[in-house]
């Protein structure tokens, strides 16, 4: 995996590219933001150093890729930004709001000369680990959940299996019944109509015997065998629902596993007020809700995690919900999640603008329970 210095600095970018060559091969330098998003865009997985003079301007930096650059949204990387030892709360602030990944006090150059060869270990370890496509715990629930009612459909199809097969039987069963009844009543009537003195008598009594023999030889018994075929696919059938049980419990103890991932809800609004509403709406339902204030920060939040439904502000600081739903939308990774959008105007403007960005739905504000929870459940259902 590659590593980009992004600096306005050469200087500096070396000072960085020397403190970590060491270790590292694939060590690459950006000077300026445009060629960077085209290096950025190329190298793929990659762990993005800024080095810029002022914590701000790597903040402003970053921000600027993330609007400018479909690669960083579509590919999973991981950003460390350094700092002076005057910014480290600070630094520490956009690391814990997720806007970076990992900070390191870099400037003036550290008593700690293996902190940034130490913190880009890290990153490069956390994207091998994405790399191995192993699925996260959302994921795998929202899996397993498709599963959910297998017991009771199997159940059902066995049911209905038993009954066919009971069908077969008792209509061939029937079958030769009606056939028996038909040659008896034919023998009968025979014999009714008969004269004993009749010339034609021993041709009808050798007739009669004719049909006796048919019923007891050629009737009865592909009638007696077609009912008896019927008996092995009933002891095969017994026979697979014992051997499914196994596999029935199994789903059973998955769906108990499952119930324990709540679905997660990212909540992507500037006002905390709303986020205190929503979580009151949402109280009785076992969600797990994320809280992000703004475009970007949500961005950021859907490397660490992969919820099963977005609900976006319309209205927000930096890049507006409609273009955060767009990126969102843009990407590989992110574009099955159902984007809620939340605004306070239903315009038919500000709604088209939510629907040309991909949202799955609206909901408009204040909030109205019932409809609020009817269409997060609706984008569960179709994200599951």
């Amino acid at each position: 995996m590659a590593i980009l210095v992004a600096s306005a600095n050469t200087h500096k970018a070396e000072l960085v590219r020397k403190a970590i060559e060491t270790d590292y091969e694939n060590v690459h330098i950006a000077l300026d933001r445009g060629k960077g998003i085209g290096k950025l865009d190329r190298l793929g997985p990659m762990v993005l150093i800024l080095a810029f003079d002022t914590l701000a301007s790597s903040e402003q930096h970053y921000l600027s890729i993330w609007r400018h650059s479909p690669g960083i949204r579509a590919t999973p990387h991981r950003a460390v930004v350094l700092c002076k030892n005057t910014e480290v709360e600070r630094a520490y602030a956009l690391c814990r709001e997720e806007l970076f990944d990992n900070y390191v006090q870099f400037w003036p150059m550290t008593t700690d000369p293996k902190a940034l060869t130490m913190a880009v270990h890290i990153a490069l370890r956390e994207l091998a680990v994405l790399e191995q496509g192993r699925p996260s715990p959302p994921e795998w629930a929202a899996e397993v959940r498709k599963l959910e009612g297998l017991d009771t459909l199997f159940e059902e199809r066995m049911t209905q299996g038993r009954e066919k097969i009971d069908q077969v039987s008792r209509s061939v069963g029937e079958a030769a019944e009606r056939v028996e009844l038909a040659l008896d009543g034919l023998a009968q009537r025979i014999s009714r109509n008969r004269e004993p003195t009749s010339p034609d008598s021993p041709l009808i009594e050798e007739l009669q015997r004719d049909l006796a023999r048919m019923k007891r030889e050629e009737i009865v018994p592909p009638f007696e065998a077609a009912t008896r075929s019927v008996a092995p696919l009933r002891s095969w059938a017994n026979e697979f629902q014992d051997g499914s049980q196994p596999v029935l419990e199994s789903n059973r103890c998955l769906q108990a596993m499952a119930k324990q991932v709540r679905p997660t809800i990212l909540v992507v609004d500037d006002d905390e007020f709303q986020h205190k509403a929503i979580a009151n709406i949402l109280s009785d339902k076992d969600f797990r809700l994320i809280y992000a204030t703004n475009g970007i920060q949500s961005l950021g939040l859907l490397r660490e995690l992969q919820p099963d439904v977005i609900l976006m502000d319309m209205m927000l600081p930096g890049i507006n919900g409609a273009e955060t739903t767009h990126r969102i939308k843009s990407s590989g990774r992110f574009a099955h999640i159902p984007v809620v959008m939340m605004t306070g105007e239903s315009k038919p403007s500000v709604i088209s603008e939510g629907i040309k960005a991909g949202a799955f739905d609206f909901v408009i504000k204040p909030f109205d329970r019932a409809k609020l929870i009817d269409k997060v459940m609706r984008a569960l259902r179709s994200s599951g």
